[in-house]
């Protein structure tokens, strides 16, 4: 890096520094050069001289981020980050994307009454975390099935 593209302002990297540091001022020492600057991690204050060798090491990210990523891997994760905030603006948003066309009744059931029971839960055979320990071929269990449970 040249010392020319030593601005404040600038985000620092390398082998010399300790952490990547933000740089408040840059001040000439004859050969060398010392940088004053903020660290990004620990926020600790800065100070080292390097010499023209040294700060040839030094790597700062470019003004304008490129925007060459792959739009595949953009176009998958803003589908999750909508997907993940659809239920805040339809309940109901499961079933819309969903290949199942309940009937109104059951939507009444499922989603007014037996979400907001505390005492029904429904676990995963594949989660590893269920809160009944009661596996026994009981009445109960045989009527409502191994995955639900009633506290």
């Amino acid at each position: 890096m040249e010392l020319t593209e030593l601005k404040p302002g600038v985000i620092i990297r390398g082998p010399v520094i300790p952490e990547p540091i933000q740089v408040v001022a840059v001040i000439p020492m004859g050969v060398s050069t010392r940088i004053l600057g903020k660290g990004l991690e620990t926020g600790q204050f800065h100070d080292p001289i390097l010499s023209r060798d040294q700060s040839a090491l030094l790597t700062a990210p470019p003004e304008k981020p490129p925007f060459d990523g792959d739009a595949k891997r953009f176009r998958l994760g803003m589908e999750a980050m909508r997907l993940g905030l659809a239920y805040e603006y339809d309940p109901y948003f499961s079933l819309a994307i969903a290949r199942v066309e309940p009937l109104p009744h059951q939507l009444g059931a499922v989603y007014d009454y037996f979400l907001r029971v505390p005492r029904i839960g429904i676990d995963h055979p594949k989660s590893g975390n269920c809160s009944h320990k009661d596996t026994k071929n009981t009445k109960k269990n045989r009527l409502m099935g191994p995955n639900v449970w009633l506290a």
